[in-house]
């Protein structure tokens, strides 16, 4: 089972998508976790921005892990999840993803990651579209950006990383601007993905939606 959850920042597709896999029982992979890893990899070897060092970088020292409760990527050993959770490296991910080399090599880096499982739920913003596109189930998840920039203002004040909203707010809407206009690959709805729509929705109403269009297709794994 290849279940691919596509949308926006702030839309909350991460949240829903651990809970989907916890519900299942399968694996998760944070596509978006993934893309900042190389980021901030890439701003600690600024000296080195080759496509084949990117490649070393998933090799040798960037490894992902998943423990049934959240994603994990480790540089050289040493977890720098929460390093990655930052503005400043999400914005980064983004930039990187406009040159269609990077974005190419950081797709390549995520399908290996996905190679070590069977069963999965992947998020990401293209994670309909070129990184799993042929998925049983697509959902694309959204939201209004006012509520997107509300929820990432709290989840920053969470990690003791205060910002206005304007700031936030000015951030998400550029973070989408700059993903819809990028000539490789840009950012747009997956074909036949079912929209799930959290303005107003609870994450477990979310979820069970999710769940409900799994169950009728009677594709459940083992």
């Amino acid at each position: 089972m290849q279940i691919a959850i596509s949308g926006p920042a702030g839309a909350g597709k991460s949240t829903l998508a651990r809970a989907l896999a916890r519900t299942l029982h399968i694996a998760y992979v944070d596509a978006g976790l993934i893309f900042r890893g190389i980021a901030y990899a890439k701003t600690q070897h600024a000296s080195r921005h080759s496509s084949p060092f990117l490649v070393e970088l998933l090799d040798k020292y960037l490894r992902y892990t998943w423990d049934d409760s959240e994603a994990h990527l480790a540089l050289n050993g040493e977890d720098i999840t929460p390093a990655l959770r930052s503005e400043e490296v999400a914005s980064a991910a983004s930039r990187l993803a406009e040159n269609g080399q990077h974005l190419s090599t950081m797709e390549a880096m995520t399908h290996a990651v996905m190679a070590q499982f069977s069963h999965l739920v992947c998020d990401g913003r293209n994670a309909g579209t070129t990184l799993l596109p042929n998925a049983q189930f697509k959902f694309y998840v959204t939201a209004d950006a006012e509520v997107r920039a509300m929820r990432r203002m709290h989840d920053l004040a969470k990690q003791n990383c205060a910002t206005p909203y304007a700031d936030v707010f000015y951030e998400i809407t550029e973070r989408d601007r700059r993903d819809r206009m990028r000539n490789s690959r840009p950012f747009v709805v997956p074909p036949n993905a079912i929209i799930i729509d959290t303005s107003t929705s609870s994450i477990e109403n979310s979820v069970e939606k999710m769940m409900r269009v799994i169950r009728k297709s009677a594709i459940m794994p083992h």
